[in-house]
């Protein structure tokens, strides 16, 4: 059996005990049972999805690209739309600003800490790349000033990434022998396609756990929901592609694990928050998120001036893990303002 499979019906025995028993800490365990499971679900559903994608004849852009991406950013996307949608909106704003603060400072500096001493980059991202990383960060302050996201705006946001999907298939060599590539006759079969709707209801059914355990653990620390979210939230939703980013920096491809996060900042901001702001308005109050926000500018801004040189160093890492502690602590010490 799956280990991670394993993990969720341990976490599930565990969480449905804690809460039979009436223990107080149950909302930790119903926190990380229903994040596994979701994110165990969205794997599902993005294999089951690709290979349904294949058997239409859809592109290779849009197999390999789109639904890949979609797929790998459903925890982000599911657990956001739960949020707007239970009235705790404040945490899908909270869940995008986090992700790309972590996967920068966090995920970043983990994966520059492990080269040796230095890196020389092979990838230039100061083209539409850094265009489109700047523009999530001025979409996020134009949201702060506003409020707010309303339906309009987050049609805008959607819409950005819908240009970034096609900047990726016109500019990253989306070659003519993969667009030309044969599609695979194999089937999907019917117990495939019984696990591809079980699979989009245990995202469904988990996200709901997800806000739930995150109201729950609020109340059991005593701190707001948007702080909760600020940090278990957009670590345990973004965990597989943080998990993907460190191995690939491990084997030695950097580059692989900086694009990694590079993607991932964008479609937290276009995608997770534009489609969760379809299904109502998201509450981002300038007063409550302004300091994040200073820290995801800071990050963004040291992501792409390290890029400068594209030369990457060890400390380049360390101080980046420095600054995140120091983001955790300032945000908890000053938890009163949200």
């Amino acid at each position: 059996m799956n280990k991670g499979l394993l993990f969720v019906i341990l976490m599930g025995v565990l969480y449905f005990g804690a809460k039979a028993l009436h223990w107080e800490y149950y909302p930790v365990l119903e926190f990380v049972f229903a994040v596994s499971a979701l994110v165990l679900a969205a794997e599902a559903f993005t294999e089951k999805a690709e290979k349904l994608g294949k058997m239409l004849r859809l592109s290779s852009f849009i197999v390999g690209v789109v639904i890949l991406s979609l797929g790998t950013g459903m925890p982000e996307i599911a657990s956001s739309i739960a949020a707007v949608v239970n009235g705790k909106s404040e945490a899908a704003f909270a869940n995008a600003i986090g992700s790309n603060i972590a996967s920068i400072l966090l995920v970043g500096g983990i994966s520059f800490a492990l080269i040796k001493r230095e890196y020389i980059l092979k990838w230039d991202m100061l083209h539409g790349d850094v265009s489109f990383l700047l523009s999530t960060l001025l979409a996020t302050g134009i949201v702060l000033l506003d409020g707010k996201v309303d339906f309009f705006e987050s049609l805008i946001l959607v819409l950005g990434y819908g240009l970034y999907l096609l900047y990726m298939r016109d500019v990253h060599r989306w070659s003519q022998e993969e667009k030309e590539e044969k599609h695979s006759e194999e089937k999907l079969t019917p117990m495939e396609g019984l696990v591809l709707l079980a699979a989009l209801g245990v995202i469904a059914y988990s996200a709901e756990l997800v806000v739930e355990s995150l109201d729950g653990m609020a109340h059991l620390f005593k701190l707001p929901i948007a702080i909760v979210s600020l940090f278990a939230l957009s670590i345990g939703t973004s965990l597989p592609e943080f998990l993907v980013s460190i191995a690939a920096a491990r084997k030695g491809n950097l580059e692989l694990a900086l694009g990694n996060i590079n993607g991932s900042n964008i479609f937290n901001i276009f995608a997770a928050l534009g489609v969760s702001g379809l299904f109502g308005t998201i509450n981002a109050p300038l007063e409550q998120f302004l300091v994040p926000y200073m820290f995801l500018f800071a990050a963004t801004f040291s992501f792409i001036l390290i890029f400068l040189d594209k030369k990457v160093h060890k400390y380049e890492g360390y101080l980046l893990i420095i600054l995140y502690l120091f983001f955790a602590l300032t945000m908890i010490r000053h938890s009163w303002q949200f």
